[in-house]
């Protein structure tokens, strides 16, 4: 059994993400002020930053799975979430979680998952703030897009 510590960004109801509100509203304003989303100045910036510069962290997050969650307490709030796994250790994944595998995408959240054997290690106070992948793995709940 694997269990996780997530930060998504998550109300307690179904409406959607406030931070996602919030990002589409400034995007809405920078496409009415300037007419594009991107200036050319910028994408010249990123071709060359792409060019010379390495993501070596990002390279490292090579699994991705596709999940159905739900909103903490409340099953009827479903939403699909993207997550790009990196292994650190044989009990520690990190997990970057978007709401979209599209270039679009959000970043909504960052999850650790540890393996039965490190939770079990963990404080009891600490334990509180896990929740088990049970119900999703066993459920199919989770897959992983283009694999067998």
């Amino acid at each position: 059994m694997i269990f996780s510590l997530s930060n998504i960004l998550s109300p307690r109801s179904c409406e959607p993400f406030p931070f996602l509100k919030t990002l589409n509203v400034i995007q809405s304003l920078v496409q009415i002020n300037s007419g594009e989303s991107v200036s050319s100045v910028d994408r010249i910036k990123d071709s060359a930053a792409a060019a010379m510069q390495t993501h070596v962290p990002l390279s490292q997050f090579k699994l991705h799975f596709v999940a159905s969650d739900f909103y903490n307490g409340h099953p009827e709030c479903q939403f699909t979430t993207h997550h790009y796994v990196s292994q650190l250790t044989q009990d520690l994944k990190q997990c970057l979680i978007f709401d979209s595998d599209q270039s679009d995408a959000r970043l909504i959240g960052i999850e650790y998952v540890v393996s039965s054997t490190l939770f079990s290690q963990l404080p009891d106070e600490e334990k509180l703030l896990w929740h088990s992948h049970a119900f999703e793995a066993k459920n199919g709940l989770i897959t992983a897009p283009g694999t067998p």
